[in-house]
C-alpha cells in the first residue's frame, strides 16, 4: 500500500512538471500541498512520503543560497554555470535565471525535480552555456582582430609616436592583469584618418608611469 502510494507521489510530481514551462520550478511546499490534495492524504504523509523518494533517488531537491541555485552538476564539469531563483513566494511559482533577480527573501524554499526532468534541465543549461561561451569567444576574436587592424593603421602614420608608445607599454604594463597598458588606433575613412591612444595600468604602476612620462618630457623629479 505504502509503496502504491510512493508511486502516486512520483506520478503526480511527473505530472506538476508537464505544467511548467521550460526553466520553471516547482517549489517542494507547492508539491507536498497539491500531491496531499490530490491523492487524499494529509501534508504530514506527502512530507514524509517525498522525504523518503529523495532519500531513495526516486526524486532529487535542490535548495539555493541566496537565490543561487545549488544544482548537482557532475563532478567532471569543472566550470559549471551560475543560475539563479526568481520567483515570489506568495505566489507560489518559481523560474531558473540567467541572472540575480532583486525579490522577496525565499532563504526556505527548496525545489523537487524527477531524476529525468532535472537531467534535462542540466543538459539545456550546459547548451546555453557552451553557445554563449562560442559566442562570447567569437565577439572576443573579432575583437581582437580590429583592434590588431587598427593598431597597424596608427603605425603605418605614426610610426615614431607608435614605436614611443610601445616602449611606454613595455615600462607600465603587468602581464596577466586586466589593464591592458598602452593601446593604439587609427581607422580611415572618407572622414580620412582618425586616430586616438589609451593608456590603462593598474594602481600599482602609475608611479611607473608617472616616472616614465617625466623621463620621456625630460621634467625633473619635484
Amino acid at each position: 500500500m505504502e509503496e502504491n502510494r510512493l508511486d502516486s507521489v512520483v506520478e503526480a510530481v511527473s505530472e506538476m512538471e508537464s505544467d511548467l514551462k521550460d526553466g520553471g520550478l516547482l517549489s517542494v511546499g507547492v508539491a507536498i500541498r497539491r500531491a496531499a490534495a490530490e491523492l487524499g492524504v494529509n501534508d504530514t504523509t506527502t512530507r514524509k512520503d517525498i522525504g523518503a523518494l529523495v532519500a531513495a533517488g526516486r526524486l532529487v531537491e535542490v535548495s539555493h543560497v541566496g537565490r543561487r541555485l545549488l544544482l548537482p552538476w557532475p563532478a567532471e564539469f569543472t566550470d559549471p554555470p551560475v543560475r539563479w531563483v526568481n520567483g515570489s513566494v506568495k505566489r507560489g511559482w518559481y523560474e531558473v535565471t540567467e541572472d540575480r533577480q532583486v525579490g522577496s527573501a525565499m532563504a526556505k524554499v527548496r525545489f523537487l525535480f524527477t531524476p529525468e526532468r532535472l537531467t534535462a534541465m542540466l543538459e539545456r543549461i550546459r547548451h546555453e552555456y557552451a553557445a554563449a561561451a562560442g559566442e562570447q569567444k567569437r565577439r572576443e576574436e573579432e575583437s581582437q582582430a580590429e583592434a590588431a587592424e587598427e593598431e597597424a593603421t596608427f603605425k603605418k602614420h605614426h610610426p615614431a609616436l607608435a614605436d614611443l608608445l610601445e616602449r611606454l607599454h613595455e615600462r607600465v604594463h603587468t602581464p596577466r592583469r586586466s589593464a591592458r597598458g598602452v593601446r593604439m588606433f587609427s581607422t580611415e575613412d572618407d572622414f580620412g584618418l582618425r586616430s586616438r591612444v589609451m593608456i590603462e595600468v593598474s594602481n600599482e604602476r602609475f608611479a611607473a608611469l608617472e616616472q616614465a612620462l617625466r623621463d620621456g618630457l625630460g621634467e625633473e623629479q619635484k
